[in-house]
């Protein structure tokens, strides 16, 4: 599931997501991001 930079915050602020959590987030958007530009191409 999608979650915003803002919500990624929220929940490592608040201690219920780990920095790694939040990594894996970032980077499985980013992976989401790139096949998504190359079904389009």
């Amino acid at each position: 599931m999608f979650k915003s930079a803002t919500e990624l915050l929220a929940e490592y602020r608040a201690g219920t997501l780990s920095p790694v959590e939040a990594t894996d987030a970032v980077l499985n958007r980013i992976d989401e991001a790139i096949a998504g530009s190359r079904r389009s191409t």
